[in-house]
């Protein structure tokens, strides 16, 4: 398999300077923060939704 021309922090770094990219991202952030706390705690999603008081849950 050939190596990949960039390495994945490079290619978000060039993805994230469209600005439209950029907005999109940071509005998932919220998201994201979930998926962090679910992986660190390793907690079900709605266990980890309750404890930081997600609106959905």
């Amino acid at each position: 398999m050939a190596k990949p021309k960039y390495t994945h922090e490079e290619m978000v770094k060039i993805m994230l300077s469209c600005p439209e990219v950029k907005e999109a991202y940071d509005e998932l952030e919220p998201e994201f923060e979930l998926l962090k706390a679910r992986l660190k705690t390793g907690n079900p999603q709605e266990k980890v939704a309750k404890l930081i008081q997600w609106k959905d849950y």
